[in-house]
């Protein structure tokens, strides 16, 4: 009888055992965000190492009552932290896909798509959706500077407004340029930058049109792959740049998004002289340079699949050469539509520049190269004279782009896509007359007026085929057309001599024109096996 009484304690005891473990074990599966596919072989860990691993469905083991912090974690997926107890009432975990790991579509243009995988290399992919609210940056080279292996940028010379210059890891071209091309929404964007009123090193940078608080991503392709896909002309590399578009009409997404930054910034001479006898003439020399910035952007959907972005953008730079300023003026306008088989999208944005550039590196007549030979500002120049030449650009940008899309009968999609980039930039120089150069008086202006356009239109036929369980298969019919154009009219009179009755005789006038035009036509058909 005793025995028997043993015998019940025990498996009353062993059952109420199985009884708890079973109140305090919970199934949980761990999926694909995405794609809502199982992950096989997560590994969670907590504070005492690896204590799971996915199951052939996706599944683990937790115990509920447990206090500790797991780590769900998968190669090319973005780890998750999650107390175990919260776990109770959850059945499933999502993981993010890793960016830097994910199928890139790289879109320059719609004839140019390609995929990473069909590229056959690392594409560099740079999220830039949180800048506006998260950081403030000038210029594209802050942007990229150390944040893309194998790409360098820096600036011509220390004044705002500067070339922006690359080093690419990549063989310069056969004029010695290692600047890659850029494509912005689409549009081949004309990065070109222009001096024709003065040296290469105090040129206006195309670049700095870009509004940095509009761009969305940036993706970077650099060495064979980028020439392959893009061109020879690619063969210092692309970046590839998608700027902002509106809100999805999503229900959480009835109410505008409204942003509005403002920033105040200064910059002073890094190292003060002190080591020559007329410190103080050197370092009065220059300025404290002020940097005021205002952005605002308003995204909103609308009833019908329609969404709408504004934004406005000023920069106002000035450096601390005197006379040193860039003041930047744009507005971006971008509307969708979408629908089950008609997609609409429209991009249109302005930018005017003012760019101040006083005379450096211009030998013995120069300020500051006179500080930098013989210490002093002012040996062979008067201050008032150095302060009276003027060098100016004005630019006026236009970017703007018109994509449609429609799916045809039998799953066959078409879209084309119409782009422009349109830049007129007008420089001028003014030397005053009766200015002191040798034994004679002498004047100079130079007028250039320079017009650049850049349009493609693209269109392509697609149609997606279904092979096999694991095996699908694209087909495409494209065309291309790019055009580029170019003006450049100029006047200088320069150094005529006070005994000179008509200026026109000491008048020189350029006139350049040069158009390129590239038709593309071609098929494309690339196989998808499903791992």
């Amino acid at each position: 009888m005793r025995q028997h009484f043993k015998r019940g304690i025990a498996l009353l005891f062993i059952a109420s055992s199985i009884s708890l473990n079973a109140q305090t074990m919970h199934k949980v599966r761990v999926i694909n965000q995405d794609t809502g596919e199982p992950i096989i072989g997560a590994i969670i860990k907590g504070p005492k190492g690896v204590q799971a691993v996915t199951d052939e469905e996706g599944y683990f083991t937790v115990n509920n009552n447990d206090d500790q912090v797991l780590s769900i974690s998968y190669v090319g997926f973005k780890p998750q932290n999650i107390k175990a107890q919260s776990l109770q009432n959850q059945s499933t975990i999502s993981l993010i896909p890793g960016a830097d790991l994910q199928e890139v579509l790289v879109t320059a243009s719609i004839s140019s798509a390609r995929s990473q995988k069909a590229l056959g290399s690392k594409v560099d992919h740079i999220d830039l959706s949180n800048l506006s609210k998260e950081s403030h940056t000038n210029s594209l080279s802050d942007i990229l500077d150390g944040k893309v292996g194998g790409v360098q940028m820096y600036q011509s010379n220390g004044k705002v407004g500067m070339p922006i210059r690359f080093n690419m890891r990549s063989g310069a071209t056969m004029s010695m340029e290692r600047d890659p091309i850029i494509y912005v929404d689409g549009v081949k964007f004309n990065n070109t930058h222009v001096s024709d009123i003065n040296s290469s090193q105090d040129a206006l940078s195309a670049l700095n049109d870009l509004t940095i608080d509009d761009i969305a991503s940036i993706d970077v392709i650099k060495g064979p792959s980028a020439a392959a896909s893009y061109g020879a002309e690619a063969a210092n590399g692309v970046i590839i740049i998608t700027t902002k578009r509106g809100k999805t009409n999503n229900p959480e997404n009835k109410k505008a998004d409204i942003l509005v930054k403002m920033t105040l910034g200064a910059s002073t001479l890094a190292r003060k002289y002190d080591q020559f006898v007329n410190n103080d003439a050197l370092n009065n020399f220059f300025q404290t340079g002020w940097q005021k910035s205002l952005y605002t952007s308003v995204s909103k959907a609308f009833q019908g699949n329609q969404s709408l972005f504004f934004s406005y953008n000023l920069n106002d730079i000035a450096g601390i050469v005197p006379g040193n300023k860039d003041q930047r003026h744009s507005a971006k306008l971008a509307y969708d539509l979408r629908s089950n088989r008609f997609t609409l999208g429209a991009t249109a944005s302005y930018i005017h520049g003012n760019i101040s550039l006083p005379q450096t590196a211009m030998g013995r007549y120069d300020a500051i190269w006179n500080m930098m030979i013989n210490q002093t500002p002012w040996p062979y120049i008067e201050e008032s004279a150095w302060r009276a030449q003027s060098w100016i650009y004005n630019n006026d940008r236009f970017i703007g782009n018109l994509r449609l899309s429609y799916i045809l009968p039998g799953d066959v999609k078409l879209e084309s896509l119409f782009g422009v980039d349109v830049n007129h930039t007008e420089g001028i120089y003014r030397l005053p007359y009766g200015y002191l150069l040798g034994n004679n008086s002498e004047g100079a202006k130079s007028i250039s007026n320079r017009r650049n356009s850049n349009l493609n239109w693209d269109i392509k036929a697609s149609r997606k085929f279904h092979l096999a369980d694991k095996l699908d298969l694209t087909a495409t019919l494209l065309s291309q057309i790019v055009q580029q154009k170019e003006d450049m009219n100029s006047i200088a009179a320069s150094h005529f001599r006070s005994d000179v009755d008509n200026i026109a005789a000491a008048t020189e006038r350029t006139v350049t024109e040069s158009t390129f035009e590239q038709r593309t036509w071609g098929s494309l058909w690339r196989s998808i096996p499903k791992l």
